[in-house]
């Protein structure tokens, strides 16, 4: 397995560096989603409409920071860790 063309390690590096830059502006992740201050999914959901409708990869960034702050601070009312099955998209290169 090739791992550079299975995982971006500059996708993890520019998220962290937004998550750096967002702290200076903003306060902290823990602030702000662990109070429910921010609407990690909602603000996600948000990203992914804007990435369609612009092509923008940075909204993916921004996406990716949400999914992993819902991670860290779930708003969810019972989040689980637990085993499940992902249902994967066949894609045809043809």
């Amino acid at each position: 397995m090739n791992f550079k063309e299975e995982y971006s390690e500059k996708f993890d590096e520019l998220r962290k560096n937004r998550v750096k830059t967002s702290f200076y502006k903003y306060g902290s992740a823990k602030e702000n989603f662990g109070k429910g201050y921010v609407d990690a999914l909602g603000s996600l959901e948000k990203c992914l409409a804007k990435y369609r409708e612009t092509g923008n990869t940075e909204y993916l960034l921004d996406a990716g920071n949400y999914a992993m702050f819902e991670y860290m601070y779930p708003q969810q009312e019972k989040p689980t860790s637990g085993r499940r099955i992902v249902a994967r998209a066949q894609v045809s290169l043809v």
